[in-house]
């Protein structure tokens, strides 16, 4: 359960995090258009881990209750994150920088692992663990760019997101999470699947990659149980469901398919649709998860650090006033619509993809400048 306070001091990166690994996002999409560069490295190295680390550096210490230490970590961060982003960008070396930004944010997270927060709190610091095994293999030349960039989506981004469902989805919708008890058993097996699965690609075995594949799909099946189990007790109060877990729910409902196709596509070795599994996972599952975990996340900063004071003594905005359902809702419609497009141009002739892309991107700054203008008041709080 997350826990606030008058004492709890925010990290004011965070949604500038969130901002700009949205923009890292829709510069792949030139890439994508243009075939200049690895689009899909560009998202897994720079737009996941921006996002993920950005939201975590305020949501890990805040999960256990206490105030985070060392709040110069995230600045150092960042800088190295941005050294090595245009050192990739130029085409020269960015291991070094990129594994010393991982290394503040590992500092960051065992600094700040004060109290126990739950079971939550495991999945997000072994997913960490996967970002700075794949920041070394970056560092130590990154050959098998294939073994990197699953380390990075199988292991940081799917065992976090796991963890970030758990936690948000039921205190969101106000239920009580199914054998909330046990989550602990099911990070233990997906690390184990996980771990399964980097060995087949550093094998480079098809067969063993189809296989620990489906067992991966398998976690997911699990999570997806657990989620639906939750939801089926409404005994919630809320009317319907709340826009973020929309989010969420619609990102998986991205996510599943896009693991399949790509189990499959290994086991047949058949890699004609391996860009339908890369589009999907990273322009489907990765945004719409974000937009709906950053929706509640950054109003409520700037709501806590700014009006929060004022309760009792004059009428205060709600997270609604600051941060209007319609922009995430819109986002949400235009980016899914526009993906199917894209994901359509693949089989159909390349100006549907360069439209597509064009209202995917509108869909990615219609939720980005309400949230800009939040995070820059939250700045001048």
């Amino acid at each position: 359960m997350i826990e606030v306070s008058a004492q709890t001091r925010f990290v004011r990166l965070t949604p500038f995090y969130v901002i700009f690994g949205l923009l890292i996002l829709v510069f792949s999409l030139i890439q994508r258009a243009v075939g200049f560069g690895d689009y899909t490295a560009t998202v897994l190295y720079f737009s996941v881990p921006s996002v993920i680390v950005g939201v975590l550096f305020q949501l890990y210490p805040v999960l256990q209750g206490i105030s985070p230490r060392l709040g110069l970590l995230p600045y150092i961060h960042m800088l190295l994150f941005l050294l090595s982003f245009f050192l990739y960008l130029s085409g020269g070396e960015f291991g070094t920088p990129y594994l010393l930004s991982s290394l503040a944010y590992t500092l960051y997270m065992i600094l700040n692992t004060r109290r126990y927060g739950g079971q939550v709190q495991l999945f997000f610091l072994v997913g960490s663990a996967f970002y700075l095994y794949a920041s070394y293999l970056l560092f130590a030349g990154g050959e098998n760019t294939f073994l990197v960039k699953h380390a990075l989506a199988v292991g940081f981004l799917l065992i976090v997101s796991f963890g970030g469902i758990y936690l948000l989805l039921p205190m969101l919708q106000l239920e009580k999470l199914y054998l909330s008890d046990y989550l602990w058993l099911h990070l233990s097996f997906h690390t184990f699947f996980v771990i399964d699965f980097l060995i087949s690609w550093k094998r480079l075995s098809f067969q063993h990659i189809y296989v620990s594949g489906l067992l991966v799909i398998s976690s997911l099946l699990f999570h997806l149980f657990i989620i639906y189990k939750t939801l089926s007790e409404r005994r919630s109060p809320l009317k319907g469901l709340d826009p973020s877990v929309k989010a969420f729910l619609l990102s998986l409902a991205m996510l599943t398919p896009a693991l399949f196709v790509g189990a499959l596509s290994a086991g047949s070795r058949n890699f004609s649709l391996l860009r339908l599994h890369s589009d999907i996972l990273l322009y489907g599952f990765f945004p719409l998860l974000t937009l709906g975990a950053s929706y509640h996340i950054i109003p409520f900063m700037v709501w806590w650090k700014s009006y929060a004071p004022r309760m009792g003594k004059e009428k205060t905005p709600t997270l609604k006033d600051l941060f209007p359902e319609k922009f995430l809702e819109n986002s949400l419609l235009l980016i899914s619509l526009s993906l199917m497009g894209m994901v359509g141009g693949l089989f159909l002739r390349s100006y549907f993809q360069v439209f597509s892309s064009v209202i995917y991107t509108f869909g990615v700054m219609y939720f980005l400048f309400p949230a800009l203008k939040l995070s820059l008041k939250l700045m001048r709080a």
